[in-house]
């Protein structure tokens, strides 16, 4: 049996929360053909490209993550790093939100 970790179950809520408040992602699979340092959704948000990385608590991003990091604000793009559904309402400016 697989053993649920916090950084996946945030995975989990963070999708439903997305979908709910209609922003469309993507998740990005591990797989042999995937280049480290890709984020772990990708989409769109008012118009700009829109990257997530879900962090444990004491998680870190990577130099190649932190690379892509660079380079994807580099033109323009949102990238974040998220620790909780808090982190995502933050950085994507969602007002009028209270989580219980």
């Amino acid at each position: 049996m697989r053993r649920t970790t916090k950084e996946s179950s945030l995975k989990r809520a963070a999708k439903d929360f997305l979908a709910y408040r209609q922003i469309k992602t993507w998740a990005i699979g591990a797989s042999a053909f995937h280049s480290r340092g890709l984020p772990d959704r990708i989409g769109v948000f008012k118009g700009r490209p829109l990257a997530i990385e879900f962090k444990s608590p004491k998680g870190k991003l990577s130099p190649e993550q932190k690379e892509f990091r660079e380079a994807w604000e580099g033109v323009g793009g949102i990238y974040i790093e998220a620790r909780s559904i808090e982190d995502l309402v933050h950085a994507l400016g969602i007002k009028g939100l209270t989580l219980i």
